[in-house]
């Protein structure tokens, strides 16, 4: 064989070998500099909400217990888990199944920049921060905005979640007071434990904070509703009037003062408000007039009306 041949071979083979042995490439490092770097205390709630059913009680680190996830972080198996096989949570189960995107991508993030007990904020402005008064809420605050969002809830939102930014003070503290005692269960338990950490003065506070907000500037108008929809949500208006507006306050649902024991529906996501329904309809929610109420409404009452209340002022409402 040519000798040139032979010499250029060699080359292509060189440059084509790893350069740290054939099967353990080298991890891709991510820039942080100038980025937001998430704390631990950010990534816990995703723990309580996704892993902390199954740890510590099977195999596998405590979640809830800093040293043990960075440890587990560190080592890789983390992010390969989570977001590169996604085989944890288990497939198949009830937490791989309400586990975003989004939240997989921030343990990735996580485990990349260090698994750091402490986070970063931007060095520079970004349209997509969180607004003023989000940056300068409490510490314990802000670990909320991790599943509310910033706007409480603003674009980080997941819709089965509710809507805080505007909500009677007086109905946020008597719910955070009532996943406290177990009066209302959370089916991922997230709140309950959240809840279970907060001081009284805690509560008062964060129920405070989000029914100041009026939500981010920047999210989207609404969007009209596909024409097979329009009478849907007309029942459910109607379903409303009948039975609603003597307790919820006012045919808009949205007014009421600030100390309002009953929560505003206007806004609300159609998701959310259908489980609620639901679970006052199972009695996995108590409240004798809505455990009542509930009882008598079918699964399409209960459509029509989780769409109607989700229409009224509804900045992240897409067409459906």
């Amino acid at each position: 064989m040519n000798v040139k041949i032979i010499f250029l071979f060699l080359i292509l083979l060189n440059a084509c070998a790893p350069s740290n042995g054939p099967h353990k490439p080298l991890a891709a490092k991510v820039k942080t500099e100038g980025a937001d770097v998430n704390g631990y205390a950010e990534i816990r709630p995703i723990f309580a909400k996704n892993c902390a059913a199954c740890h510590p009680s099977r195999s596998g680190p405590d979640w809830l217990e800093y040293g043990q996830a960075k440890s587990y972080a560190d080592s890789g198996k983390l992010k390969q888990r989570v977001v590169t096989t996604q085989s944890m949570p288990p497939p198949g189960s009830s937490q791989a199944a309400g586990m975003t995107a989004a939240e997989r991508a921030a343990i990735g993030a996580w485990a990349d920049a260090g698994a750091p007990e402490k986070g970063r904020k931007k060095t520079q402005a970004d349209p997509s921060a969180p607004s003023a008064p989000a940056t300068q809420a409490s510490g314990f605050i802000q670990q909320c905005f991790s599943c509310h969002g910033a706007g409480g809830p603003g674009h980080q939102a997941q819709p089965r979640l509710p809507r805080l930014a505007g909500q009677n003070e007086n109905y946020l503290y008597l719910q955070l007071n009532a996943f406290l005692w177990r009066k209302r269960i959370d089916p991922s338990h997230t709140m309950n434990e959240i809840a279970s950490g907060l001081t009284d003065e805690q509560m008062h506070e964060a129920a405070r904070y989000f029914a100041g907000l009026k939500g981010l500037a920047s999210e989207p108008a609404p969007t009209p509703l596909r024409p097979e929809r329009v009478n849907e949500a007309e029942a459910g208006r109607q379903l409303a009037k009948l039975y609603c507006v003597s307790c919820h306050l006012n045919p808009d649902y949205k007014s009421g003062t600030s100390h309002s024991s009953i929560p505003k529906l206007a806004g609300q996501s159609e998701s959310y408000l259908m489980n609620q329904l639901i679970y006052y309809r199972n009695n996995e929610r108590t409240n004798n007039l809505m455990n009542r109420y509930a009882a008598s409404l079918s699964d399409r009452d209960i459509t029509a009306l989780a769409l109607y209340f989700s229409t009224i002022e509804n900045p992240k409402a897409a067409s459906r």
